[in-house]
């Protein structure tokens, strides 16, 4: 269904749980097959969900992204933690198996840059962070890459939303960066992340500036099961900013 645009969900088990994550994936799958996000930005939506099972139904997205964890026990990472090994041997687990297009850190939590370089090479991306943290300007962003540059850049529209509620700031980020670019992350704002089709913040979606990328949405789809519903809405609105 959804393949007008390169569109997919973040998803993860909310508590570790293999059935729950395997269920989000087909779902996703039976959607469309253009991209996905595993979000496991809480270690403990790891747990016992990656089985073999969710590892292949991952493969059979073109677009594959990790997003790596954020917080343990409420309590935020900064990298390198050894603390979290067990799980990052988890996720290392996942690359050594099926092609894994991008894995994605906020880099206001790496306190060693050389350490996550060295870990997942061209894989490896940042993004820009929101109004409260580090690395939310295009000087720190542009910084930041020419330090590390074989790391790519994930576009948080929402993040830009945070600083600058005309999107303004959006053009100068694309116009700095977009040869760095892996994919988009998108939500609404709505207080944090909300589906845009909820929030309807749809001055966001200026921040989308090609469409040659994939889209992450990062509004929580397929638990409030509005995954059609979020693709519909967006399209509609995107194919009215690009018209053909």
């Amino acid at each position: 269904m959804g393949n007008q645009i390169k569109f997919g969900p973040a998803t993860a088990s909310r508590n570790g749980d293999p059935k729950e994550l395997i269920k989000f994936l087909r779902e996703s799958l039976e959607f469309s097959d253009e991209a996905v996000e595993l979000s496991l930005t809480r270690i403990e939506k790891i747990g016992d969900s990656i089985t073999n099972e969710a590892i292949s139904l991952l493969s059979r997205f073109k677009y594959k992204s990790i997003h790596l964890p954020v917080l343990n026990k409420n309590e935020f990472i900064n990298y390198p933690d050894k603390s979290i090994e067990k799980q990052l041997k988890i996720i290392d687990g996942i690359i050594e198996k099926i092609p894994i297009d991008t894995v994605l850190i906020h880099p206001n939590q790496v306190e060693d840059f050389e350490w996550v370089v060295s870990r997942y090479g061209s894989l490896l991306a940042f993004e820009n962070m929101d109004i409260q943290k580090n690395f939310r300007s295009v000087k720190e962003m542009t910084e930041l890459f020419k330090k590390y540059p074989t790391a790519k850049w994930v576009f948080d529209v929402n993040h830009v939303y945070t600083i600058d509620q005309t999107m303004n700031l959006a053009n100068d980020f694309f116009n700095a960066l977009n040869k760095k670019l892996t994919h988009y992350h998108l939500s609404g704002y709505g207080g944090f992340h909300d589906a845009l089709s909820i929030s309807q913040e749809d001055i966001i979606l200026k921040g989308i500036k090609t469409l040659n990328f994939p889209i992450i949405d990062e509004g929580n789809l397929l638990e409030k099961n509005i995954l059609e519903k979020e693709y519909n809405y967006v399209l509609e609105r995107l194919l009215n900013q690009f018209p053909a």
